[in-house]
């Protein structure tokens, strides 16, 4: 997911590093204007750059704290209308004209002094005789905030990353249901779980369950294959009508022979493949992980597993790939299956 962060940056240097660094190991792009992989090439002006940039997000995200930056004062562009107003306000505006996802997250001190601010801010005399934590413009722009229509539901206060990070899983997790999961076209949610590999852990239970029970029900062997690499790598959270109905597909012995034919007769080529018998390596390489339903379910099946690949390589079609993409890319993945089984047979035996 594409992650529009937009604050100042003097008062939240430290804070903006690390959630930088939080977002990317959630497996997100975060979009934070002073990093190097920020897109900067959207316009020749830096701030007009960062309206382009907010257009461009999946969610925007406010932070408030002490200042409020300084203002956008560009005429004769896209943004006319937005001159005058503090950079982050004019990004917000951005963002909201193209219908994206907001949160707002403001520092729990400014957050208690914008309701002081709201009471005196027409008292001039009152209002500078009192030491605020934030610049003025700062409690302004968050009483626009809250009296937008629609409504913006995610509000939070914060004092550390971590008031920021839980909430923001939790958010991801909203925006896959109404950005994605809504979407009647499977192939837009798999397009979307395989840009975020963290996407399980993510969204609510009831949600996820019915998800992976679409994929797995789908009559496409090839979004079947990519639902047996992502169930089985996260066997352990999936509710348990999403097992029973994997393992009613594994249970399928023409499952395994439909995929190799469906890779034989599209002259599918090496990364296709890979996926195709991903879950039966690692399968193998952590036989002892899964459940024992799982095991006697699998455990039959790897013989044709193994058999059928052997079919798949030696196809006369495959061979027409050349001989240098047929040892350096399915004489690889020989191996590797090789050495699993390998694996696999020293722990049966052991049984």
């Amino acid at each position: 997911m594409k992650i529009f962060v937009s604050s100042t940056i003097k008062d939240l240097g430290d804070l903006r590093n690390e959630l930088y660094r939080r977002l990317k190991e959630l497996g997100h792009t975060p979009w934070l204007s002073e990093m190097s992989d920020f897109p900067s090439n959207l316009h020749p002006d830096s701030m007009t750059n960062c309206l382009r940039v907010a257009e461009e997000c999946d969610l925007f995200v406010v932070l408030l704290d002490k200042r409020a930056g300084l203002s956008y004062l560009k005429e004769g562009t896209a943004y006319s209308d937005l001159s005058g107003l503090k950079i982050s306000e004019a990004e917000y505006r951005c963002a909201r004209r193209k219908g994206k996802q907001i949160c707002i997250f403001i520092r729990k001190r400014a957050e208690y002094e914008s309701a002081i601010y709201r009471q005196v801010k027409d008292d001039e005399k009152q209002k500078e005789s009192i030491k605020w934590y934030s610049e003025n413009a700062v409690y302004e722009f968050y009483e626009r905030l809250m009296h937008e229509e629609p409504h913006i539901p995610w509000r939070y206060t914060f004092d550390s990353i971590n008031d920021i990070i839980e909430p923001l899983k939790s958010i991801i997790g909203e925006f896959f249901q109404i950005e994605v999961f809504k979407d009647s076209k499977i192939e837009r949610q798999i397009e979307y779980i395989q840009e975020n590999p963290n996407f399980l852990i993510e969204i609510p239970a009831e949600n996820r369950d019915k998800l992976l029970i679409s994929i797995i029900n789908h009559c496409s062997i090839k979004i079947r294959q990519f639902a047996t690499k992502i169930i089985s790598q996260n066997f352990d959270i999936v509710g348990n009508d999403v097992r029973q109905e994997f393992l009613k597909l594994l249970k399928d012995n023409n499952f395994v022979k439909r995929t190799t034919q469906s890779l034989l007769d599209a002259s599918i080529i090496y990364y296709r493949a890979k996926i195709n018998w991903y879950f039966a390596y690692y399968f193998l390489h952590d036989f002892d992980k899964y459940p024992q339903t799982f095991q006697e379910i699998i455990t039959p099946q790897i013989p044709n597993i193994l058999n059928d690949w052997g079919k798949f390589l030696d196809d006369e079609r495959v061979e027409t790939w050349g001989e240098f993409e047929y040892n350096n890319r399915f004489g690889v993945l020989q191996d590797y299956f090789s050495a699993a089984l390998s694996n696999f047979n020293l722990r049966i035996g052991k049984q």
